[in-house]
Formats: C-alpha cells, sequence, structure tokens
C-alpha cells in the first residue's frame, strides 16, 4: 500500500511538472496607454493559431464626451460653436496578425506582423438659429444642425514584444506600427424650421464663407441642395500605431 501510494504522488508530480506554466492558448487584455488618455478605451482578445503565429482583434470604443471646445466655426468674421453640448462618440477595431521570433513560442517574446484597423467616429450638433440674406436683400431663416461620421481605415505592419509571467499576467508592448490610412467624412448640414422659401441653393456664397477649421488640412467637397448642404472629404494619409497593455494568459 505504501509503495502505491508513493507512485501516486510520483505520478501526481509527473503531471504537474510535465504541465508547463507556458500552456495558455488565449490572452485576453486591456489597452493601458496611449488610449485611454485621448478618451479610447479597448479590449483585446488573443489566440493562438499555429507554433508561432497568433491572431489577435481589439474592439475600440469612446464613450460619449462634449466636444465643444474643439468645435469653433467661423463666419464673416465672427465664431460660433454649434457643438457646445453636443457629445462625440466613436466605434472600431483592430485586427493583427502576430509572428513571433523562433526561439519561443506563439505568444511570448518579440513578434511582428501586419495588422488592419477601422474606426468610426459620429458627433451630430444642436440645432442653431440662423439668418440668411439672398441677393434681393430678403432675410430668411431656419434651424441648422450639423451631422457627421469620419471614418478611418487602414493597414500597416508593426512590432512588439509581449512577456507572459507564471501567473498568466501580462504586458504587451506595442514598440511601433507604421501604415496608411484613408480618413473619409461624410455629413450634412440640415435646415428645419424654415421659413417659406427657404433654399440653400440662394446662400451658396454664404455657405462657401463658413469654415470649419480643416479646410487647411483637408479639402471639403460641399454639394448644396435646398435644405441641405452635403460635405465629404477623401485624404489618405499615414498612420502610426504604439502602446502598453496588460492582460492574462489562460
Amino acid at each position: 500500500m505504501k509503495n502505491l501510494k508513493v507512485l501516486a504522488i510520483l505520478v501526481l508530480s509527473g503531471t504537474v511538472l510535465s504541465s508547463p506554466v507556458f500552456s495558455q492558448k488565449n490572452v485576453t487584455q486591456v489597452n493601458l496607454f496611449p488610449g485611454p488618455l485621448l478618451g479610447i478605451y479597448s479590449i483585446g482578445q488573443e489566440r493562438v493559431i499555429t507554433d508561432r503565429m497568433s491572431i489577435q482583434t481589439s474592439f475600440r470604443f469612446m464613450p460619449a464626451r462634449s466636444i465643444g471646445k474643439f468645435t469653433q466655426v467661423e463666419y464673416e468674421g465672427e465664431e460660433y460653436n454649434p457643438f457646445s453640448t453636443s457629445k462625440l462618440s466613436a466605434l472600431g477595431n483592430f485586427t493583427e496578425l502576430r509572428i513571433y521570433g523562433k526561439n519561443k513560442e506563439a505568444l511570448r517574446g518579440f513578434y511582428w506582423g501586419p495588422y488592419v484597423h477601422y474606426t468610426v467616429y459620429k458627433v451630430t450638433s444642436d440645432p442653431v438659429y440662423a439668418t440668411f440674406k439672398d441677393n434681393n436683400d430678403v432675410v430668411y431663416f431656419a434651424d441648422v444642425k450639423n451631422i457627421y461620421k469620419l471614418t478611418n481605415i487602414g493597414a500597416g505592419l508593426q512590432i512588439g514584444v509581449q512577456k507572459v509571467f507564471d501567473s498568466g499576467f501580462v504586458i504587451d508592448w506595442t514598440i511601433l506600427g507604421i501604415g496608411f490610412n484613408q480618413l473619409g467624412l461624410s455629413g450634412s448640414v440640415l435646415a428645419s424650421n424654415t421659413s417659406n422659401n427657404f433654399d440653400f441653393r440662394n446662400y451658396s456664397a454664404d455657405v462657401d464663407k463658413a469654415t470649419f477649421g480643416v479646410e487647411e488640412f483637408l479639402p471639403i467637397t460641399k454639394k448644396v441642395e435646398p435644405t441641405s448642404v452635403e460635405l465629404s472629404i477623401a485624404q489618405l494619409g499615414l498612420h502610426l500605431k504604439m502602446g502598453v497593455a496588460i492582460g492574462f494568459g489562460y
């Protein structure tokens, strides 16, 4: 009986010792930097697919936040703020293919690989009472509201390093990612509660005089309709990615 007990202890000990602490196939993590400093948070899930490769996908979101101080609009030398109490929110995703070094298995050590990302920002302004004067000096009025959606889509390559501790605690440092992204802005300036015969097309000069604070960097195309002005922007840019995240492997 004593021999059986000793044998059982040896078998159990061998089982524990033969089950390495590096048996994790998944990592769940949250971003610490720089996202929260910008009001953007993310939670990611990484899954091993081969001995040296994994796929990570991260859900990113920005809770609704005030953007009033960033949205001064100039019209004929005067500034006003149609977004003083409006909220900006965002949703997005980063998906990465990670290739780890030959000396260690997936999830551990230096990694590199491609990534793709997609983020949508959306904001709607409060209605602003506005007056307009046509070529015959006749004054018309309307409540004007702005609705914008900014999309940011792109791809790139990144390098980083990830440490998995014996406890399962994980630190992930994305050293640098470089890629390209396409910025696209679509939106409308909508008029409601208008006076009789109101038509934006009669005030195209007024519409052209209005600036939105980004024309210096992004060319805006404006299409004028009777009760709306459609805006669009398309701009290719450079994308940089870096950050620090913590999580747990299992």
